[in-house]
């Protein structure tokens, strides 16, 4: 027997077992950091995350908002002229007195949905809410349009809405829809995805670049603010300003079926043709 040679083999199996650890250590060290830079980058600084629990039910979310946003000091203020684009995503329901915040991957499919048949201009076709044009055409429009008017009066006057999600839940969302089952967003971020992973990209039998849950959240901790940026991972801040926007009605998905007489109320049977529900299969969209 060649005692040398077992000796090296088990010196090799031994430096191979060590190796191992040190990588799933470096691993483990890894999905720590990158969470640990979600907190600090994205949730901490947004007052709908940074307590998502908070407030218990929706009267005491609002007020709860309101206490982080002027203890933190987050208000940025705003002037509603020079600054119209920054209200692109809320939607303005004249007929009803209602601002909604669209928030994607967040139902937001399904409660433009509800707000557009509530027009009763939509016809037996598709509803088309992600087209600006369609919603226009129903009498509907973002507040970053000049055809919704006067801002400042609908921001003082009307219902305010938001619907949120646990942020980390909306970016296993978005991650799944957008990197899992799409091939889209991997192209269009593809020089961000190979400055850092260059070595590491995966391609499937289509040559499309994946990236694992780790790869997408370090790439939104490091580049948030420097060109990996998208509506359906943006923050509940710079969607919505809940600092500047008061907002008098927080719904969570997680406790719909509990909130969403906040939302249902402003609509008759007349309005919606179903009862003014929504519930259940109406959540069409991929959460």
């Amino acid at each position: 027997m060649d005692y040398k040679l077992l000796i090296n083999n088990r010196f090799f199996r031994h430096l191979a077992v060590q190796f191992n650890l040190v990588i799933s250590f470096l691993g483990f060290i890894m999905v720590l950091t990158v969470m640990l830079q979600m907190l600090t980058t994205y949730s901490w600084r947004d007052p709908i995350s940074y307590h998502y629990d908070g407030g218990g039910r929706s009267t005491g979310r609002e007020e709860f908002v309101g206490r982080i946003c002027t203890s933190r000091n987050w208000s940025r203020g705003f002037d509603v002229i020079s600054e119209r684009q920054r209200f692109w995503r809320l939607l303005a329901d004249d007929r009803h007195n209602l601002l909604y915040c669209a928030i994607p991957k967040v139902a937001c499919s399904s409660f433009k949905t509800y707000i557009a048949k509530a027009t009763g201009k939509v016809g037996s076709g598709r509803v088309t809410v992600h087209s600006v044009r369609y919603l226009n055409s129903i009498g509907l429009g973002y507040l970053n349009q000049p055809i919704t008017g006067n801002i400042d009066y609908k921001l003082t006057t009307y219902s305010k809405l938001i619907v949120v999600r646990h942020p980390f839940d909306r970016l296993m969302s978005a991650y799944s829809n957008k990197f899992v089952e799409e091939g889209y967003y991997s192209k269009a971020f593809a020089k961000h995805i190979l400055k850092e992973f260059a070595d590491r990209v995966t391609y499937d039998s289509h040559g499309i670049m994946r990236i694992s849950l780790n790869q997408f959240l370090f790439l939104i901790s490091k580049y948030y603010y420097r060109g990996f940026l998208d509506r359906h991972w943006q923050s509940y801040y710079d969607l919505c300003h809940p600092c500047d926007v008061h907002y008098d009605k927080i719904i969570k998905l997680e406790t719909l079926d509990e909130d969403i007489s906040a939302f249902t109320r402003h609509y008759t049977d007349d309005d919606t043709g179903h009862g003014g529900h929504l519930s259940g299969p109406e959540y069409g969209e991929k959460l």
